[in-house]
């Protein structure tokens, strides 16, 4: 559910 949002945020972070 909410996991989704916050991998996607991990995700740009990480690429950040």
């Amino acid at each position: 559910m909410t996991q989704g949002k916050i991998t996607a945020s991990a995700a740009m972070l990480n690429v950040l």
